[in-house]
């Protein structure tokens, strides 16, 4: 998942961050919502991305550009799945299915969403439904 922040002219200096998974590394559950963690990071400026329970808890107040994706194996082609972005542990914007190939269900999504620089907090959800669970197979 690669979060980076938009400068507002007020703001400078916020921190930015992008993550990604291990190949195989998350279980998704069937027919429930699932934080995505990412456990491995390329950047994070200010330390304000949580590789263990996938929050980003920026430190400077302002308006942030959060993309995620996500790619794993379905056990069927029948399948229900969606991406989601959450602020403070409510959905702020949801996405869709964007493609599946052969079972490879790949999910991606973004939004702008203001942070208050202490207290908010934003998690990337997925969720998928049928039989069985999925694994992630990809990093993003």
């Amino acid at each position: 998942m690669a979060l980076t922040k938009v400068q507002p002219e007020i703001v400078s200096g916020g921190p930015a961050f992008s993550a990604y998974a291990t190949q195989n590394s998350q279980s998704i559950s069937n027919g429930s919502e699932t934080t995505v963690i990412y456990q491995n990071e390329n950047f994070d400026t200010a330390s304000c991305y949580n590789t263990g329970n996938g929050t980003f808890i920026p430190n400077v107040a302002g308006y942030y550009q959060l993309s995620g994706a996500i790619c794993f194996n379905s056990a069927t082609s029948t399948y229900e799945s969606l991406i989601s972005m959450y602020k403070n542990g409510v959905e702020w914007k949801r996405g869709s299915d964007n493609n599946n190939i052969a079972n490879i269900i790949s999910l991606s999504m973004s939004c702008l969403m203001y942070l208050n620089g202490s207290s908010d907090y934003a998690e990337l959800y997925v969720y998928y439904n049928t039989t069985g669970n999925a694994l992630t197979n990809s990093t993003a």
